[in-house]
């Protein structure tokens, strides 16, 4: 063998070339283990919150039904509206309460919590809903309200699908440099 090979300094170059490129496939792991976590966390509130929008949609749909259920029986109708109600404050508090360990971003929070903002939204319509369902007093909810709402829980939707697209870009990046 050459002398190159046997050399005490070729050795300790190799060992270190041989940590290195391990030492930079476990910081690419774990770079692609925190990527698909978030990925699957976002995933999971990204779908919590639309559902937020399509049960506002479908508790004003069922409280429009009440007002006259023709064919549909009355008390299927209530049942249905009570279930959607529930659905509908679960689903907000697993958003706002860090379900599954999923903390809302500052732009997140300023969404939710700012004057007039989903929260503030979300509670006014739920209040109508409750108030609603226990007076039985099936009323239509103003127009123009249940728009904002649903205005600003699809914002809230594209915000948390665009705070998704943002980590995913900043791990590739990550990825990249590693």
């Amino acid at each position: 063998m050459s002398e190159i090979f046997k050399s005490k300094m070729f050795k300790i170059r190799y060992r270190v070339a041989l940590l290195a490129i391990a030492l930079m496939s476990l910081m690419a792991f774990a770079t692609m283990k925190y990527m698909l976590g978030n990925q699957d966390n976002y995933a999971g509130i990204i779908n919590i919150s639309g559902k937020q929008r399509m049960l506002s949609q479908r508790s004003a749909f069922l409280i429009q039904k009440l007002q006259s259920p023709g064919n549909e029986s009355f008390e299927e109708l209530k049942n249905e509206l009570n279930l959607t109600i529930k659905t509908f404050e679960s689903n907000h508090h697993s958003i706002i309460n860090n379900k599954d360990g999923f903390k809302l971003s500052f732009e997140m929070k300023d969404i939710y919590y700012r004057y007039g903002g989903v929260n503030d939204k979300f509670n006014a319509y739920l209040v109508f809903l409750k108030e609603s369902f226990q007076t039985g007093d099936y009323q239509s909810y103003k127009l123009s309200s249940l728009n904002e709402l649903l205005s600003i829980l699809d914002h809230a939707v594209v915000s948390f699908e665009n705070e998704s697209k943002e980590l995913v870009q900043l791990s590739l990046y990550a990825e990249m440099v590693i």
